[in-house]
């Protein structure tokens, strides 16, 4: 989930081949309901972007986990080890 515009996650998505979709939480609902807001560098805005932290949702709705803070270089391969 990122607050980035449609356009620009479609862009990350494509890029690196994710098998996944990805959300776009433009009007930042989301990122609020989720607790995962990082303010701006200049205090004008307390929700500018979504802190990197990774939400597995299973099937049926539930959290199944919840990594934060995310690290993206080796957080994919523990991630599938524990699904």
């Amino acid at each position: 989930m990122s607050v980035d515009a449609v356009a620009a996650n479609k862009a990350f998505h494509e890029k690196f081949e994710f098998a996944f979709p990805l959300l776009s939480d433009v009007d930042k609902s989301m990122t609020k309901a989720f607790g995962v807001c990082k303010p701006a560098k200049d205090g004008s805005d307390p929700c500018d972007k979504s802190a990197r932290v990774t939400v597995v949702v299973g099937a049926d709705g539930a959290v199944f986990k919840c990594l934060d803070p995310f690290d993206a270089r080796e957080g994919p391969a523990a991630l599938l080890a524990d699904l």
